[in-house]
């Protein structure tokens, strides 16, 4: 990251489908709200780079108005789950995870 350029941070959002780009499969409708781990991956020939979302200068965060995201790794949201709690399924998922792994350690 250049921290010489801008940046948009928010790597826990709730964002809504506005569109799809080329090549995806359109599994999920516009209007529909999604949360996703935060990486985007892109394609240079046959080779995947993977970048963070809300920590690099090339994809913007949560706090954008708009972001680009990899269909492949977005989950929908459940009706009536509100947008605040939807948004911090990472930070769930990775105390979930860490607290699993710590609890396996001493078994």
């Amino acid at each position: 990251m250049d921290t010489k350029k801008d940046i948009v941070f928010g790597h826990e959002f709730c964002a809504e489908v506005l569109e799809h780009g080329p090549g995806t499969e359109k599994k999920l409708k516009p209007g529909t709200r999604v949360c996703s781990t935060p990486l985007a991956i892109t394609m240079n020939g046959g080779k995947a780079k993977v970048h963070p979302v809300g920590y690099s200068n090339e994809k913007p965060g949560g706090f954008a108005e708009q972001m680009v995201l990899n269909e492949l790794i977005l989950l929908e949201v459940p009706n009536g789950l509100p947008t605040e709690q939807a948004a911090l399924r990472q930070a769930f998922r990775q105390a979930f995870r860490r607290a699993f792994r710590q609890a396996a350690r001493f078994r």
